[in-house]
């Protein structure tokens, strides 16, 4: 499997009922076995989809097992507490499933590598291949 450097679009759900399924999106940065990333999202609790929360993320991966905590950059009242997240990865390295954990909280994620997000990133990279040609 290749780095798992790149733009994830991710949701999350919690294990418990009426809770609803939250997106998020990230930037992950592989260097060797090390990982490190944001991640923002869509704070459920405000009444506006327009409220956003960040957060940093830092782990690692083994082989296929990508392990990270993921640590909001302003806690409050109910984003205080870091996250752990566990999964594995594909053997493409195109989807990341797994566990979460906050306290006696948790649920499952999906990642995805974001198509859209590559698809620009190569159109920049051959338009700056072009320029300097």
């Amino acid at each position: 499997m290749s780095s798992i450097s790149g733009f994830w679009a991710g949701v999350y759900t919690y294990n418990l009922p009426n809770y609803p399924a939250v997106k998020f999106d990230c930037e992950i940065t592989q260097t060797g076995s090390v990982i490190s990333g944001i991640v923002t999202e869509i704070d459920i609790y405000k009444p506006s989809r327009f409220y956003l929360l960040e957060s940093t993320l830092d782990g690692h991966i083994e082989k296929r097992t990508v392990s990270f905590t993921k640590t909001y950059l302003i806690p409050s009242n109910i984003y205080n507490e870091p996250v752990e997240y566990s999964g594995k990865a594909n053997l493409k390295g195109t989807k990341i499933t797994g566990k979460w954990y906050i306290g006696e909280t948790s649920g499952s994620f999906t990642l995805t590598r974001d198509k859209g997000q590559i698809l620009i990133t190569r159109q920049h990279r051959a338009a700056n291949d072009l320029q300097n040609a």
